[in-house]
């Protein structure tokens, strides 16, 4: 299981994505909204593949996510999985620097 790897994903959203959206531009909520819904899909995906190769399991997640992005219709949509696409590179690389 990814035990320790979903510890430290779980960490660092606490850290680095703030709870109160008060001052915050309706541009970042959005960001911040969209950061916490690839974390969330990552950490389920690593729970519900507890014997796949965690980086794994997120790069396949940001090329889906690079699909989505040409499928995208306008530049909000374009703009969502930007976002999502730069956290999970963000989340990936985390994993990647773990000595597990």
């Amino acid at each position: 299981m990814h035990e320790v790897i979903i510890l430290t994903i779980v960490k660092y959203m606490e850290e680095n994505l703030v709870e109160t959206m008060s001052g915050l531009s309706k541009r970042d909520i959005c960001k911040q909204s969209y950061s916490r819904w690839v974390i969330d899909e990552i950490l389920i995906r690593l729970i519900d593949n507890p014997f796949s190769f965690p980086d794994l399991i997120i790069e396949d997640f940001i090329t889906e996510l690079v699909i989505l992005s040409h499928w995208a219709k306008n530049e909000k949509t374009e703009d969502i999985f930007f976002t999502a696409k730069c956290m999970a590179e963000d989340i990936l690389s985390i994993v990647a620097s773990q000595d597990i």
